[in-house]
């Protein structure tokens, strides 16, 4: 089964105390649990931090798509980044 990796962040004062790291481990035993043996995660590129992130977390490029961006992102276009993760 597959999971999603989605939507959580750590406030800028809280950063730097690997608390992120230590929420996706605590999802990822929660996902195992549950009978999910992968887990996906799609970021922005123009984000790469957060694609360095997931490298370092375990999770490898699995493709990327160009789209048109929605109203809310400055650029007119961006690169979403597609990473997967065996549990």
């Amino acid at each position: 089964m597959r999971g999603e990796l989605t939507g959580f962040a750590i406030h800028r004062q809280y950063r730097s105390q690997k608390l992120g790291i230590k929420m996706q481990q605590h999802m990822e035993r929660e996902a195992k649990k549950l009978g999910v043996t992968d887990l996906f995660a799609v970021t922005v590129a123009q984000q790469g931090n957060l694609m360095e992130y997931y490298k370092k977390a375990g999770f490898f490029l699995t493709g990327t798509l160009t789209t048109d961006t929605h109203e809310s992102f400055k650029k007119s276009e961006i690169t979403l980044i597609h990473m997967n993760k065996k549990l």
